[in-house]
C-alpha cells in the first residue's frame, strides 16, 4: 500500500456515498411527479364536490373552483422544479457511476 492508494480510497468511499444520495434523492422526486398530482385532486375535489351539492352554494363554489385553480398553477410550478431537479439527479448518478467505473453502456 503506497500513499497514493490510501489517497483515492477516501474519495472513492465519497462518491460511493454521493452515489447512494443521489439515488434515494431520484427516487423521491420521480415518487413526488405522481404523488402530489393525486394528493392536490384528492384534496381539492372531495370539498368541491360537498360545495357543489348545497342549495346557495355557487358563489362560494365559485370562489372555491378560482382558488383551487391558482393552488393548481402552484402545483404544476411545483412539478416543473421536480422533474428538473430529478433529471439533475439522474445526470449527477451517471456522471459518479462514470467517475466508479460503474457506468452501464446504452442498448
Amino acid at each position: 500500500m503506497n500513499g497514493q492508494e490510501s489517497a483515492e480510497s477516501p474519495d472513492q468511499a465519497t462518491r460511493r456515498a454521493q452515489l447512494t444520495e443521489l439515488n434515494v434523492r431520484s427516487r423521491w422526486y420521480v415518487a413526488q411527479l405522481w404523488q402530489v398530482p393525486l394528493a392536490f385532486v384528492a384534496t381539492t375535489a372531495i370539498p368541491l364536490a360537498q360545495l357543489a351539492s348545497k342549495a346557495n352554494g355557487r358563489v362560494i363554489l365559485a370562489l372555491a373552483l378560482v382558488g383551487a385553480g391558482a393552488i393548481g398553477f402552484l402545483v404544476f410550478l411545483h412539478l416543473v422544479g421536480v422533474r428538473a431537479d430529478a433529471k439533475r439527479a439522474v445526470e449527477n448518478l451517471k456522471k459518479i457511476e462514470k467517475e466508479l467505473g460503474l457506468a452501464v453502456d446504452k442498448m
